[in-house]
């Protein structure tokens, strides 16, 4: 199960059309993506930095491996900020990338299920 949260829908389209064929939720709002994590126990989220309101997804990386403590979280984002980028990875991301670089955080992701074929399941 994949978990996208992002305030764009045309970036969770993209994401979407990245991974065809797994099961995955959306949502748009950060509190949603909290609560979706653990009704569904997602092994891979994705989540946006920004949000126009409220707290930012790196705030919330807690509250989400609390939710889903087998989680990989990757954050995506528009900007990167190095001292997110720092917290998120000290808090247990397992990677944070731009927008413009989706295509790597495919590559991790794939590279994170050769390693942990068990991840989706």
């Amino acid at each position: 199960m994949y978990l996208f949260a992002d305030d764009n829908d045309s970036v969770l389209e993209a994401l979407a059309l990245m991974f065809p064929g797994l099961p995955k939720v959306r949502t748009l709002n950060l509190e949603d993506a909290v609560a979706l994590t653990r009704e569904h126990q997602p092994k891979i989220a994705i989540i946006d930095v920004r949000y126009p309101w409220g707290r930012s997804g790196v705030d919330a990386l807690a509250d989400l491996l609390a939710a889903a403590p087998e989680c990989n979280v990757f954050f995506i984002t528009a900007e990167v900020d190095a001292g997110d980028r720092r917290r998120a990875m000290e808090g247990g991301a397992a990677g944070y990338f731009t927008k413009d670089e989706l295509h790597l955080l495919q590559e991790a992701i794939e590279a994170l299920l050769d390693d942990e074929p068990d991840v989706l399941h």
